[in-house]
This record gives C-alpha cells, structure tokens and sequence, in this order.
C-alpha cells in the first residue's frame, strides 16, 4: 500500500509480509524501530534491510539509496550476508536448487553499482557477497551435473 502527499513530497509506503519477491522475516522485524503514530504502530526496517530490499530491484534511484543508506550510517554488513545466505538456504529447502532465487548475487551486483557510481562501497565487502553467491551456484551446478 501506498500514500503519497505531493506537496510536502513525502511518501509512505507499507508492505505486508514481503517486499517484491523478498520475505519479511521475524529476524527483520526484531531489528526494525518500532515508532508510534497515534494508535498506529509502525515498524521501520532497519538500514541493513532496507539495502537489501533495495538491492532485489533494478530501478536506477534504488542506486542512490543504497549509497544515502551507506554514507549516512555504519553498516552491519555481516547481518545482511547472513540474512541473504538464511533466505536463499530458505528458498532451496522450498522452492527447490534450480527455483531459488540467490539473495547474495543481487546484493553484490547493487553494492558494485553503488561502488562505480560513487566509489564508495569496500570492494572487500562485494567480494564476500559475490563469494557466497557462487557457493550457491557450485551447488545449482553440481546438482545439474548430477543429473546428467
């Protein structure tokens, strides 16, 4: 759902339960800030998850998120490695090896854009992303070669 007021240009937006293809999982509503509007009780995600979801989309001012997100703020990038790494293993015990969807490549892609845009994104910290992302794919691929 979505409230938008164009002439203070502010926008709220409010997903139940998952955000495009991305779960909301329990571990993501125990770090959001929970703020009180009245008798509305929000829960805003916090900025490790926001990146996250931010990285699932391919919409250009998603880029410029990601880098406000990062330059604003220190980062705990071991909490979205292991959440992306608890949704994929999630994704294969569902869906299945060939139906996952691998949460760590879109986050190494959209951290490596956020780094050739304004080059400031560890490349250290990609690396790992890209790391764990292709430990899924050895998996994807070993299971394919298993069937052949």
């Amino acid at each position: 759902m979505r409230f938008e007021e164009l002439v203070n240009k502010y926008r709220i937006e409010m997903d139940v339960n998952k955000f495009i293809r991305t779960p909301v999982t329990e571990r993501m509503v125990n770090r959001a800030e929970k703020r009180s509007m009245g008798r509305l009780e929000l829960f805003l995600i916090s900025n490790e998850d926001n990146i996250l979801f931010k990285s699932m989309t391919e919409q250009e001012k998603d880029i410029d998120d990601v880098f406000s997100i990062v330059s604003g703020a220190p980062i705990n990038w071991g909490v979205i490695y292991e959440e992306t790494k608890m949704l994929t293993e999630k994704e294969i015990l569902e869906k299945g090896l060939s139906e996952a969807t691998i949460y760590p490549a879109f986050v190494a892609v959209k951290l490596m854009e956020v780094k050739n845009k304004y080059n400031l994104v560890d490349e250290g910290v990609i690396l790992k992303f890209e790391d764990l992302a292709s430990n899924f794919m050895e998996r994807i691929m070993k299971k394919r070669k298993s069937k052949v």
